[in-house]
Order: structure tokens, then sequence, then C-alpha cells
């Protein structure tokens, strides 16, 4: 068995200064071009896949629904548990200036690693 990870392409958040984590941020268009050059890319490698999963944040599927619309992959199951890890916990969402101004300790210290 052999195993294929793909991350999402660019998300809004990633433009716009917000800390994603479980928020439901939408791909750019440009994450959207990142997407089709993936599917290219695995379309030339290819890669044929007997099942596609993925997390249920709108980011990922539309990368997957992309990649599978590219390469005739099996269409993307959406799996609760392929979710990222929630590592801003309440600062999930915020734009990065206003989580420094309204939760200074809890942004210092995910931004130092502590």
């Amino acid at each position: 068995m052999r195993l294929f990870l793909m991350r999402h392409g660019e998300s809004t958040d990633d433009v716009s200064g917000h800390y994603g984590g479980w928020a439901d941020f939408p791909l750019t268009e440009r994450g959207r071009q990142q997407a089709a050059e993936a599917a290219s890319r695995i379309k030339a490698a290819n890669l044929v896949f007997d099942r596609v999963y993925s997390s249920p944040l709108k980011r990922a599927p539309e990368t997957a629904q992309i990649v599978f619309q590219e390469t005739n992959s099996p269409a993307p199951t959406v799996c609760e548990l392929w979710k990222e890890r929630n590592n801003y916990g309440i600062l999930t969402r915020l734009k990065k200036s206003e989580a420094r101004e309204t939760y200074p300790e809890e942004t210092r210290k995910y931004e130092t690693g502590e």
C-alpha cells in the first residue's frame, strides 16, 4: 500500500493575516491554481488513487475536488478525522493584529512556541 498526502492550496486566511486552524476559510484563486498544478503533476506521474479523503474544511475538499476532476481520481470522501489540529485555540479566526491586542499573552506564547 502506498499513501500520498497533499496539503490544500493557499486559503484566504493565508493572505489576510488571520489565524486559520479550524476556521473555515476557502481557497484563493492562487490556491485553486496550486491545486490544478498539483493535479497536472499527479497526472504526469501516472499516479492512480483507490481512495481520496479530505478534511471537511472548505479549502481541503475544494483542493481535492480540483485534483479529482483533473486526474479522474475517485470523488473525495470528506472525513472529520482529517481536520488539522486546532493549534490556535481562542486565536482561531482572529486577525493576527487583533489577536495581539485582545489576547497578548496567548499570542506571545503561540508565536514564541512556549
